[in-house]
């Protein structure tokens, strides 16, 4: 970002950290130019493996629809009915577990002063009724259930960590 280090009070982004090639390196950036004591918001969703992760409820309303069907047979299908295409390229794909080991590898220097993960409960009977659909998928029950999170981050003065 075109921002001097340490020089905003507060970033944020909204339905958004998805989508991103290398959350990671987003968050250290947005990180970077906030000032010890600034704030950086993150509310994002859904959650790839959750009910609508691929982004498809315009298009295809079937939760899970990802677990179910081949990315082909569900690409096939919306050009055929004319409906919106799946965006697979713009979405990261990480479980949940990978944003939350993410917001831990930041703590010193921007501890967490919100955390929320909200559940979707949409699909639940999909999973109950087809469990080796999702079993391939995940073994974290968690990364079909969280379809949200919402994350505040204060800045303190330790440095960030460097990138793996």
């Amino acid at each position: 970002m075109p921002f001097d280090d340490a020089s905003v009070d507060l970033v944020f982004s909204y339905n958004a950290f998805e989508r991103f090639a290398e959350p990671d390196a987003v968050l250290r950036e947005m990180l970077r130019v906030v000032r010890p004591g600034g704030i950086a918001y993150f509310n994002f969703g859904p959650l790839y493996r959750s009910a609508y992760g691929p982004h498809s409820m315009m298009s295809v309303t079937v939760p899970f629809c990802h677990h179910l069907f081949e990315r082909e047979v569900l690409d096939d299908y919306v050009s055929r009915e004319g409906l919106r295409p799946i965006p697979w390229a713009t979405l990261n794909e990480w479980r949940l577990q990978s944003f939350r080991d993410l917001w831990t590898s930041v703590r010193a220097a921007a501890p967490p002063q919100l955390y929320r993960e909200v559940p979707e409960s949409r699909g639940l009977r999909l999973i109950e009724h087809y469990p080796s659909c999702f079993q391939s998928r995940t073994n974290d029950f968690d990364d079909l259930m969280i379809g949200m999170v919402e994350v505040a981050l204060r800045r303190t003065e330790e440095p960030l960590p460097r990138l793996e």
